[in-house]
Order: C-alpha cells, then structure tokens, then sequence
C-alpha cells in the first residue's frame, strides 16, 4: 500500500502537533497527536512541531523528527499509531 503522511498546520497553534495517515487514494487510516496540543518531549502520544517524517513499509513503522519543539526522533506503528519508541 502505498501510503502518504499530512500534517494538519492551525493558525492559532505553535505549529503543527497533529499526523494523518492516508493511502494515495486520500482514505483516512490513522491520526497521531491532537491539533494545537503537546506536553513536552516525554510525551508518546502527542507531537511537538515535528518537522519531516519518513514511512518503512517493511517494519510498518513511520519515524517522525519531532524536533522544533520536542527535538527527538519518535516511532509509531503504522498499523495501529501505537507509539514504539524515541
């Protein structure tokens, strides 16, 4: 499948916090994080203005520089958006 990433960018907020993950076609599969909402870097589950994101279709898993506000490197599961590590 191929997949492609959004990132969703609010106006009011520090950047963008939220990832849609979406085959070509443009079906909605999976979010990680919440618009306008981030707790700090030793949060799995939100995202911090992160910067560039890159898809392994082989481990199922997309690797996102979470890096303007939260600056590490996390990993989710493509599958599911369970957050594996960072």
């Amino acid at each position: 499948m191929v997949l492609a990433i959004s990132v969703e960018c609010r106006p009011d907020a520090n950047g963008p916090t939220q990832l849609a993950i979406e085959p070509a076609d443009g079906t909605f599969l999976l979010q990680i994080g919440k618009a306008g909402e981030t707790t700090g870097s030793s949060d799995t589950n939100l995202l911090g203005r992160p910067a560039e994101m890159v898809m392994d279709p082989g481990a199922n898993e997309v690797y996102i520089s979470d890096g303007y506000l939260n600056r590490h490197v996390i990993v989710f599961d493509t599958d599911t958006g369970d957050y594996k590590r960072h």
